[in-house]
């Protein structure tokens, strides 16, 4: 995603960041074991002025592709809408949790269920169903500069610089443009930088909301998940009920390797891989909704 062409094409607009992510590309090619979050947490901690503002600036370039992304890559991103639609008329109570900045999800809530996710700001349930965006989105910012002097957040970054906090009760949601245009406020994106040591990026009550849920659940259905993240790792260890789960985790061919890392979460490795409870589904997330999404969720009922 980090190095395709159209993201290069995107990064056109951002010089500074443009540099940091080909000095990223270089390092990672020209070094196996150095991964894309690692490189950047690397230079994140640079004494240097300059690769620190170039940091800053990434999170302004990301927020600009998956904007893209958000509006230009489906009309209607079928299968997050058969997901929601399948497990919400079964009856089920569900927490859609997601690590991604694009819409997508939300946008199929829209068009499955009828949730108009921008009318509700960040309160993104019902009494059945969830959304946690955990890391942060594109239509999320922080409040950051006053005053109408800054039509381009590039230019109140040159000028002004980020503060030195960024705080979650800051966050506002429901953004269409990171510069609002009746007040002129500048919003930096609330998005969680990719680096190792990434920690939630969301408005603290839509993650009380999810731990909440997370404590009574009966399952986890784990699509596209790396495993990597530790700040996930670490919330299902806190928050999981340690009791015998059900766990499917579909994936593109590293299934395997994911399982692994989720079993060092305790309460899976304890109560569901060693009971029978763990399934896998390899062929990715389209073969997963049009072959085996019916079998998955009637397990559920």
């Amino acid at each position: 995603m980090f190095t395709g062409g159209e993201f290069d094409h995107s990064l056109g607009n951002f010089g500074r960041a443009e540099w940091i992510m080909s000095d990223i590309r270089t390092a990672v090619r020209s070094q196996a074991a150095i991964s894309f979050e690692r490189r950047l947490a690397e230079l994140r901690g640079s004494a240097s002025d300059l690769v620190r503002r170039a940091i800053d600036e990434v999170p302004l370039a990301l927020q600009h592709f998956f904007s893209q992304v958000s509006t230009n890559y489906t009309r209607e991103p079928i299968n997050y809408s058969v997901l929601l639609s399948q497990a919400l008329h079964r009856g089920f109570e569900v927490a859609f949790a997601t690590l991604n900045y694009e819409t997508l999800l939300e946008q199929a809530a829209s068009k499955s269920i009828g949730h108009n996710w921008r009318k509700y700001g960040f309160q993104y349930k019902t009494d059945h169903w969830q959304i946690a965006k955990l890391h942060g989105s594109v239509e999320w910012g922080y409040p950051w500069y006053a005053g109408g002097k800054f039509a381009d957040p590039i230019k109140a970054l040159e000028e002004t610089g980020l503060p030195t906090t960024l705080k979650r009760e800051w966050i506002k949601t429901g953004l269409r443009d990171l510069v609002e245009p009746e007040s002129g406020m500048v919003h930096y994106p609330a998005l969680a930088l990719p680096i190792p040591s990434k920690a939630f990026v969301c408005p603290e009550e839509m993650e009380q909301d999810l731990q909440q849920f997370t404590k009574d659940c009966d399952g986890c259905l784990f699509i596209g998940y790396s495993g990597n993240d530790d700040d996930l790792s670490e919330f299902l260890k806190s928050n999981l009920p340690a009791k015998s789960l059900r766990v499917d985790i579909v994936s593109k061919g590293d299934v395997d390797e994911i399982a692994a890392k989720l079993r060092l979460i305790p309460q899976i490795a304890n109560f569901s891989y060693a009971r029978d409870q763990f399934h896998t589904f390899n062929d990715g997330f389209t073969p997963f909704v049009e072959d085996s999404i019916d079998q998955v969720l009637e397990a559920y009922s």
